[in-house]
């Protein structure tokens, strides 16, 4: 059996694969955004202030109740209910001899299952993956969408395959 990638064919038009990582792009920081909203506490692993391995942890609230909402008043929560410590978000940080950088980054639904992967090589991201099936808290259902990247420039966007543009770094 021939699987979904085999058999799409690649758009390969700049304007309409530079909108589509775009889009994924901004879908991304709008997921990381909602988790950090909804995540009220997290912790540091790094037992050294120069330790190469920096691990932060975000933890969704205690309660289903959110803090405040935009007007400053207490939120009421649409019947999801959050564990007690659940895992809302963990971020990775290795600094290399070098000097160089790579994080990783994982964000998981009050659920508990993964919605947003991402690596980055000096601040640039170097692959993603977006699995959000399920909104959010607080998310509109209609923006939910799944997508990949990766630095080559491929994006997977919903169902359809494109090969983006390269990003000219300017010297």
């Amino acid at each position: 059996m021939i699987s979904l990638s085999a058999q799409a064919q690649v758009i390969n038009d700049p304007l309409i694969a530079a909108a589509a990582r775009d889009s994924l792009l901004q879908q991304a920081d709008a997921i990381r955004q909602q988790i950090a909203k909804n995540a009220g506490r997290f912790t540091v692993s790094a037992p050294r202030t120069a330790t190469a391995r920096h691990v932060v942890r975000g933890y969704y609230f205690t309660s289903g109740i959110l803090p405040t909402n935009s007007s400053g008043s207490p939120a009421k929560s649409s019947g999801t209910v959050f564990k007690a410590g659940q895992l809302a978000w963990k971020h990775v940080t290795k600094t290399y001899l070098s000097g160089a950088t790579n994080e990783r980054y994982t964000g998981y639904a009050n659920n508990g299952l993964v919605v947003l992967r991402e690596r980055r090589h000096n601040g640039s991201v170097t692959w993603l993956n977006l699995n959000a099936t399920t909104p959010l808290e607080g998310q509109k259902a209609k923006a939910v969408s799944t997508g990949t990247y990766t630095c080559e420039g491929y994006v997977r966007w919903g169902r359809k395959l494109y090969l983006a543009p390269r990003q000219q770094v300017e010297q």
